[in-house]
């Protein structure tokens, strides 16, 4: 007991001076990088927890149903989706799980039936490209540029289309001279399909989005 009771008084007081070392206002700048937003479910039960580091959302974030249970699990980077992604049914068994690379689908994902049984299995292939607007002869393009800003692809811009782009990527025109990013991921390599009872259905072949051949079984 007095041996215990000695090492327990020196840890407390080993911990005491580490402590000591360090202006009280440091501490807080080091911890003050790092912030969470909670949010809440109307019976005060958590559905959300956000972790935030300069502003911006980083690190895992996680939602949950309001008994309690993990709904969702996503690590993100510099506001961007970066890492393992889960999504969990109700009763916490896995729905979809996968990675993301820079906001994209990367790598394996697999999606699963209510009944645990697989559901899908395949491989993503990530790319971004931009978004960006450039106008000739009184005429306004939209131009799809790769990570290197080399045009890939041009379209007319018309009114229809430019409705399409802010309903999908939010409204952004004011970006366009500068271009902003469109996260696309790709299908590919051997992707399966089962149905509900195990039974394979499905098996296609892709080469980063392109079908190469589909088998139905």
């Amino acid at each position: 007991m007095k041996i215990t009771l000695i090492i327990s008084i020196n840890l407390f007081i080993l911990i005491q001076c580490s402590f000591s070392q360090y202006p009280s206002n440091a501490a807080e700048k080091i911890v003050s990088k790092v912030t969470f937003d909670t949010i809440f479910y109307k019976s005060g039960a958590i559905s959300k927890i956000i972790p935030f580091r300069y502003g911006k959302m980083d690190g895992e974030q996680k939602w949950y149903c309001e008994n309690g249970d993990i709904l969702q699990y996503i690590n993100y980077k510099d506001d961007k989706r970066d890492g393992p992604w889960i999504e969990y049914y109700d009763y916490g068994y896995y729905k979809e799980t996968g990675f993301y690379l820079n906001d994209a689908r990367d790598s394996i994902w697999i999606e699963n039936y209510y009944n645990k049984q697989i559901k899908s299995y395949g491989r993503y292939y990530p790319n971004i490209n931009y978004l960006s607007v450039k106008e000739i002869d009184s005429m306004q393009y939209l131009l799809t540029l790769d990570k290197n800003w080399n045009a890939i692809d041009s379209v007319i811009l018309t009114p229809s289309l430019l409705s399409e782009i802010r309903a999908k990527y939010g409204d952004k025109e004011t970006s366009y001279s500068l271009g902003f990013p469109v996260q696309i991921h790709f299908k590919d390599k051997t992707w399966q399909y089962w149905d509900s009872n195990g039974k394979l259905i499905r098996e296609e072949l892709w080469d980063k989005g392109n079908l190469i051949s589909a088998t139905e079984f």
